[in-house]
């Protein structure tokens, strides 16, 4: 098999789908699968599912969340890139009070959930700590339904 198709912007190739002349539902799995993976590459950035509750990093690594960092992390497909959420918008998306609430905790988890992504990953979350403002996502973050 050459290689040499590579070259003249194939992206693609299946040897075995070339000249069969008839539809196989494996083919169009497999370029069900080929369409999602080049969709991927034209829109860059992190992935948050909603139906799994992981988060996806842009060069692929799947990163489980517990419902607390989902909850977080949600926080900020809602808002643009580099916008900031509050602390209190934070608290709030947790159920909890404000007033009573231990900020210490937000920044307990916030420490932990780089860590985590870093530790699997090998890259640092863009997530930004806003001086008296909260928090951004400092990456394109998409909901995967």
């Amino acid at each position: 098999m050459s290689l040499s198709g590579h070259h003249r912007g194939i992206t693609i190739f299946n040897a075995n789908a070339i000249n069969t002349g008839r539809r196989n539902s494996s083919h169009e799995e497999q370029l069900r699968e080929c369409i999602v993976r080049l969709a991927r590459q034209l829109t860059p950035g992190w992935r948050l599912s909603m139906r799994n509750r992981h988060l996806e990093a842009p060069e692929g690594a799947l990163i489980e969340l517990t419902s607390l960092e989902f909850s977080f992390i949600k926080m900020f497909t809602m808002v643009e890139v580099g916008e900031a959420v509050s602390r209190k918008q934070i608290v709030q998306a947790f159920g909890e009070d404000y007033l009573s609430y231990d900020q210490n905790r937000i920044d307990t988890l916030v420490r932990r959930l780089r860590q985590k992504i870093e530790a699997r990953t090998g890259i640092k979350l863009p997530l930004n700590t806003e001086r008296v403002r909260g928090f951004s996502f400092g990456d394109v973050l998409i909901i995967d339904l």
